[in-house]
């Protein structure tokens, strides 16, 4: 490239920044809190307001090609946010600086477009007085889309505004009926509403969102202290934080001292007397099949004396699986689950060229996935429902499970690739919801953190701290027979009814 093309290049995006600074800063500012509102931040009420500069400036812009690219920008500052520690675990993984960052950035950019969908889809509803609603509408819809393509095609749907209230019980028991999205919905419809607000000089468009969500609180409240499950059993349950180094996990020379770490925790277990072990994700250094570890398997159970859940990957039929597998007292296995959702980049890579960039990922190969309708993980009078990993994002997958009949959520994961960033904390917070959504405690075992017990309306019972190597002991209170939420029962019934009405909102504007 020549110096004056150089030159005209840098003229022309110095007029597009003096033009649009200020609709620029309205987007970084949305994009700004938002971000700090999810973990490690865990300023979650910024969500409230995070939405306000956006709908602002999305009233100003007039030509639809510059929403869509004003939404675009504004995805894109958000993700670079959020999304940091992509760099670090790239890094952490052996790959060079250079492609560290191309893989931040591209990401970012690649999920801006679900910013650049939404603002599109709002601005066909701009005219009409419902403004805001039409917003917060299209905003759960473009969310419930994202984790449609995430499991239909590849995406990475981990943010959703919902999430941001993790720590607040009385606000998120909405989700038993809407799932997150009416959360996320709740959000964006205040924002929304004083961004328009603002712009209409009107404040009565705070009216309807500050009533929706004093209504929500009040039932979060009942919900909480009036509807407690009955519970008939108490699970004495050990959660093992091995703590293992994320790339010793399949390095030839670590396999012995791996051996010997589970080993020594099997010991500490067998001093809790408990009813169930359950490991972190992917904790035999190898295959299940293979000799070695299918015989320390049967170890690990003479040494606990107590049924196991352990998480390993398998080789069945020439087909590869990331699975979960349950084993009784005396070493028999009893159940295992095989992993739906894999991990994009991860545990599978779309585009085969890339393997030579991340070695870890080709040491093992891509993996299978299980069946859809895999059959839920029984010992006793327990009916589990297993997800593996980032498996707790898809929504639909755990209603699907408690259908049939799950009295206990349990997560085996291995955060180990974020090291001590913000990743595994936004991973964490999905847990959450998934139990208030099912009415359904879960336990949450990680490899290097965080480890918990979380009751049926969300509240963390007790958890470990990131990257500790400890055992956590919970008694988990069960119901033999609970009572299945409205979300579980009807799944995207909110979703479609979001549909229904922005349809109709956008035709009532022509």
């Amino acid at each position: 490239m020549s110096m004056r093309q150089r030159q005209k290049i840098q003229k022309m995006l110095r007029k597009i920044i003096i033009k649009n600074k200020r609709f620029l800063l309205l987007g970084f500012l949305t994009s700004l809190l938002l971000a700090l509102s999810y973990p490690k931040f865990n300023l979650g009420f910024l969500a409230f307001f995070a939405f306000a500069p956006f709908v602002y400036a999305l009233t100003e812009i007039k030509k639809r090609s510059n929403v869509f690219l004003f939404g675009l920008f504004s995805g894109f500052i958000f993700h670079l946010f959020i999304l940091y520690w992509i760099y670090f675990t790239c890094r952490a993984g052996g790959v060079g600086i250079f492609i560290s960052l191309l893989a931040w950035i591209a990401l970012a950019a690649i999920l801006s477009i679900e910013w650049g969908l939404f603002a599109l889809l709002a601005s066909f509803a701009k005219k009409n007085k419902y403004f805001p609603l039409s917003v917060a509408l299209c905003w759960v819809i473009v969310e419930w889309l994202k984790i449609f393509c995430a499991h239909k095609i590849v995406w990475f749907p981990w943010f959703l505004a919902g999430y941001t209230q993790w720590n607040f019980p009385p606000l998120i028991q909405i989700a038993s009926v809407t799932g997150v999205f009416g959360v996320s919905f709740l959000l964006v419809l205040f924002g929304a509403g004083l961004g328009y607000a603002v712009y209409r000089k009107n404040f009565k468009h705070l009216i309807m969102p500050s009533v929706l969500i004093s209504l929500v609180l009040i039932f979060g409240f009942i919900r909480i202290s009036f509807f407690k499950p009955s519970h008939d059993k108490s699970l004495k349950v050990v959660l093992l934080q091995t703590n293992v180094n994320q790339y010793k996990k399949w390095t030839p020379e670590y396999v012995d001292e791996l051996e010997a770490n589970l080993t020594g925790f099997a010991y500490l277990a067998k001093i809790k007397k408990v009813d169930l072990v359950v490991y972190p994700e992917a904790s035999l250094p190898g295959y299940i099949e293979e000799p070695r570890w299918s015989k320390l398997v049967k170890q690990l159970a003479a040494i606990t004396n107590t049924a196991q859940l352990i998480s390993t990957v398998s080789d069945r039929n020439g087909k590869q699986y990331v699975s979960v597998f349950m084993f009784d007292a005396d070493g028999k296995n009893i159940g295992r689950y095989d992993k739906q959702y894999l991990v994009p980049f991860g545990e599978y890579i779309p585009f085969g060229f890339l393997t030579k960039y991340i070695k870890v990922l080709g040491t093992l190969g891509g993996f299978d996935s299980g069946g859809l309708n895999q059959k839920n993980i029984k010992f006793d009078d327990v009916n589990l429902a297993v997800g593996i990993c980032y498996e707790t994002i898809f929504t639909y997958g755990w209603h699907k499970k408690v259908k049939r009949g799950a009295n206990l959520l349990v997560n085996s994961t291995n955060d180990g690739w974020y090291l001590s960033t913000a990743g595994p904390y936004q991973h964490f917070v999905a847990a959450v919801f998934r139990a208030v959504e099912t009415k359904r405690p879960l336990i949450r075992c990680a490899n290097t953190g965080i480890s918990a017990y979380i009751d049926e309306f969300g509240k963390i019972k007790s958890a470990t701290a990131l990257n500790e190597k400890t055992i956590l002991t919970v008694d988990v209170k069960l119901s033999a027979n609970p009572r299945k939420t409205f979300y579980t029962n009807y799944g995207n019934a909110f979703i479609f009814l979001c549909m229904g009405m922005l349809t109709f909102l956008i035709f009532k504007k022509w």
